[in-house]
């Protein structure tokens, strides 16, 4: 699906995959951060929390607007442009 680098310069990596909905599949890598801000303690959070299947319809309504763009390379990339979303099966 490749990525896209928004203007604070954080660079998003996204993938696809069509599937039944019974993978279980997220493991997130950690990032760390001062918290609480100007404490001086580094504190590890997690990058994703959560893994959910979607068609694009509601795909396009839950995700952040400067990603709608790999919705966009991924309706090229698979050919759905045409499909009516309840053909389309789950996107991820």
């Amino acid at each position: 699906m490749g990525f896209v680098k928004r203007s604070s310069g954080k660079i998003v990596h996204v993938w696809a995959f069509c599937g039944n909905g019974k993978e279980k599949f997220v493991k997130s890598n950690n990032f760390e951060m001062e918290w609480p801000a100007g404490s001086g303690e580094m504190m590890k959070f997690p990058e994703v929390d959560d893994g959910r299947y979607f068609g694009l319809d509601v795909a396009r309504r839950k995700i952040h607007k400067h990603q709608l763009e790999f919705l966009d390379r991924l309706e090229e990339i698979v050919g759905l442009k045409k499909v009516h979303a309840d053909k389309q099966g789950k996107l991820f």
